[in-house]
């Protein structure tokens, strides 16, 4: 419904932040209470425009200082202040046109002022001629040609100071009494007597007491001949050792001159007709008053594809179903500009055998690759980042939230899980109920992730663990204050303290919010939680969904044989999903930068877990990669005794340590690499040395079973040359069932197959 007596806050309600913007410059206060007794900061908070509100809450508490000032003269606009931040001539002859040459911003500054401030003589010169007042100031009690002195420019400074009649200059040692002052109303000039006003006749000349080419021969400096070589677009995939290096090896003497191989400016790397794009650029040199020749640079890294080419090669690959070298060539033709054919065509043939529209050559790769999409356009648009010398595979730009929008969400996520956390405490049944969970997870009973977040490990003391504990002990506390029914606002304050520092789980409030339905008393705190509970999550998915194409980045940049970059980003979401829980806004970090470390280390452990055929445990994955990286730069001449004492000395780890980690495999062998050479597996010497080492460890296993037992065995797998029988036939010759000759065979089974003989066997083998 909309209320006439209080257009500011209807427009507020409905979220126009234009009108509300001019309501403001009109001259209504964003302080201004309606019948309701609410601002209009409120009424947009509570209708859901939250950048609206912020705004008008900075106008409330910018303007509460300045409102008594505000009547007095006019506002400068936004659009006025810009241009002449800007320093756009057009903003100045706007304001003298419409007469707002006495208009102030925020601070008080006048359009002179703000044009003093500067540097911006010409301004200045036209303000004074239009009635600017070079006399007054701002809040602070500053004029014009204070706010030039403190910006160092001494002669606008000066010049201002001199058009002040002497009954406006205070001593040096009085301070105006800024309570008590008044701002002098701007008055246009109608006539200027005074020379000093003629600034259009100004000329300054400065003449140097030597040529600057004289001074630059004499002068002793080193001069120093460097090549540079341009790097075009971002670098999005890093290596373990983040870095650059720059080497400059080839110095001397000679004069200062730079050698580029290619000097661009800004091109677009995607060209819908690339045949008729220009891919020369030129680069105009001038050193002081000497006019050097220009360089020329033939031609330039950028290069690009038309889109219509693109698309139809990419049509005509899907419809074949397959495409081989002669298709690929066909398709680096098409590219216009300067580029290394062959790394094109290794990425080409690199993510085209990933969709599965080439053969792999290695026949190692045939698990690893993946069935192509039916979307032409996604073929097209992962291809494009090739064909025009684009990093930035599809999918993996991100746009990072601003810093107020983000600190909105969070803000909104913990009043959320706030209110949540005040219909537990309100109640003394609900608050038993997280009591009862919680002792449940110290006794271990049940898992800590059905009540908890937080970090706790049954029998082994964690800082996680300390929190439970303590905040179970003021629960407690608080449930019998809560049963004699003296609870104070103190007391109460605690509670939900102790009972957010629990970070109760999704799963831990969905069975408290069920155990409610039962107890119609309590609908109210249950609509309460659940209303609480379904904010939280909106808040989570907007927070998480915002964040997706930072995951998709980080995964991108992994180095892994994965069938598809979607498993490293499901991994990685875990990893986002923890930090929102994790993240603490009031240290003063953003989200950006810390969901980064989450990511990564969720993304590394699912490699290390599912990465190779032979799993690594996380703990032991991390040293061996140390391993590696400080293996990779010791001398290889040193012999290995040396290196793993150099190793252990490094990282503080027994040599022994160091032996087991550089034996766990980094990747599958087959046993056709393990065999030797010479080795014919299938020659009857071969046969006779596993049939030998056969027998020995069934006699080792036989000679330890007792007589019947043994028999069983023996009889029942047909060894030591026995033909095979049925449980019946051992029956009737040991003069049992067969029942019980079946628990035999199955208990002597499993003693061959307990870990101590299985470690035994490896032994033997």
């Amino acid at each position: 419904m909309t209320n006439a007596a209080f257009p500011l806050h209807d427009a507020a309600r409905k979220g126009r932040s234009r009108v509300v913007m001019r309501l403001l410059e009109l001259g209504h206060s964003a302080s201004t209470l309606d019948e309701e007794g609410r601002r209009a900061s409120q009424r947009a908070r509570e209708a859901g425009h939250h950048d609206l509100a912020d705004e008008l809450e900075s106008r409330e508490a910018g303007h509460a200082s300045v409102s008594s000032h505000s009547s007095i003269h006019e506002a400068l606009t936004i659009k006025e202040l810009v241009g002449l931040v800007q320093g756009k001539p057009g903003a100045v002859s706007a304001l003298i046109a419409a007469g707002r040459v006495g208009a102030i911003d925020a601070k008080g500054d006048t359009p002179l002022h703000i044009c003093a401030s500067q540097g911006r003589l010409q301004f200045c010169d036209q303000l004074i001629k239009a009635g600017a007042n070079p006399a007054a100031m701002n809040f602070e009690g500053k004029k014009p040609h204070d706010r030039a002195a403190e910006n160092g420019h001494a002669m606008v400074a000066g010049l201002l100071r001199s058009l002040l009649p002497e009954s406006f200059v205070a001593p040096d040692d009085v301070r105006p009494d800024l309570s008590t002052a008044v701002l002098p109303v701007s008055k246009p000039v109608k006539e200027a007597t005074d020379d000093i006003f003629a600034f259009d006749d100004l000329d300054l000349d400065f003449d140097g007491e030597e040529e600057a080419e004289d001074f630059h021969r004499d002068l002793e400096r080193d001069d120093y001949v460097a090549s540079f070589d341009a790097v075009q677009g971002r670098v999005t995939r890093l290596g373990d050792e983040d870095g650059a290096e720059l080497e400059f090896d080839d110095l001397r003497r000679g004069g200062f001159r730079i050698d580029a191989e290619d000097v661009v400016g800004p091109l677009p790397q995607t060209a819908e007709f690339a045949d008729g794009a220009t891919f020369r650029s030129y680069l105009d040199v001038r050193t002081g008053r000497k006019s050097a020749p220009h360089a020329t640079a033939p031609t330039t890294r950028f290069h690009a594809i038309s889109e219509s080419a693109l698309m139809a090669w990419v049509e005509r690959v899907l419809a074949a179903g397959t495409c081989n070298g002669e298709d690929v060539d066909t398709l680096i033709g098409d590219i216009r500009g300067f580029f290394d054919a062959e790394t094109v065509r290794g990425n080409l043939v690199h993510e085209l055998t990933n969709l599965g529209l080439m053969p792999c050559e290695d026949e190692s790769c045939e698990v690893f690759v993946a069935g192509h999409p039916s979307d032409p356009e996604d073929v097209a648009d992962l291809l494009a980042c090739i064909c025009n010398g684009s990093n930035m595979r599809p999918g993996v730009e991100f746009k990072p939230l601003s810093a107020r929008a983000e600190a909105r969400l969070f803000r909104e996520l913990s009043a959320s899980q706030q209110d949540m956390c005040r219909a537990l405490v309100s109640n003394e049944t609900l608050v038993s109920v997280v009591v009862m969970l919680g002792e449940k997870v110290e006794a271990g009973s049940v898992p800590p992730s059905l009540l908890t977040d937080l970090d706790v490990q049954h029998g082994r003391q964690t800082p996680d663990g300390e929190v439970l504990s303590a905040s179970l002990s003021c629960l407690v506390g608080y449930q019998t204050m809560l049963e004699d029914g003296a609870v104070t606002a103190e007391q109460r304050a605690y509670a939900l303290s102790a009972v957010s520092a629990l970070k109760l789980s999704r799963d831990a409030v969905d069975l408290i919010a069920q155990g409610l339905r039962a107890n119609p008393e309590l609908d109210d705190v249950r609509h309460r939680i659940e209303a609480s509970l379904r904010a939280r999550e909106n808040f989570r998915r907007e927070i998480l969904l915002e964040h997706l194409a930072l995951v998709r980045r980080q995964a991108s940049r992994r180095e892994a044989p994965v069938d598809d970059i979607e498993d490293m980003v499901h991994d990685g979401v875990f990893g986002l999903m923890r930090s929102i829980d994790l993240f603490e806004p009031d240290r003063g970090n953003r989200f950006m930068t810390y969901c980064q470390f989450g990511v990564r280390q969720s993304i590394t452990r699912a490699l290390d877990d599912t990465g190779s055929l032979v799993r690594v445990p996380s703990h032991r994955a991390i040293v061996l990669r140390k391993v590696d990286r400080l293996e990779e730069g010791i001398s290889q001449q040193l012999s290995a005794e040396a290196i793993i004492s150099v190793i252990s000395e490094e990282m503080e780890i027994p040599p022994e340590t160091i032996r087991e980690i550089r034996r766990i495999p980094r990747r599958p062998v087959p046993f056709e690499e393990m065999v030797h050479d010479c080795l014919d597996v299938d020659s009857p010497q071969f046969r006779h040395v596993l049939a030998r080492q056969r027998t020995e460890i069934i006699e080792h296993f036989l000679a330890d079973m007792p007589e019947r037992a043994a028999d069983v065995i023996v009889r029942r797998f047909g060894l030591r040359g026995e033909d095979e029988m049925t449980l019946e036939e051992l029956g009737a010759i040991h003069g049992v069932t067969r029942e019980r000759i079946r628990q035999i065979e199955a208990k002597r089974l499993a003693e061959i197959g307990h870990r101590t003989n299985q470690r035994l066997l490896r032994n033997l083998i």
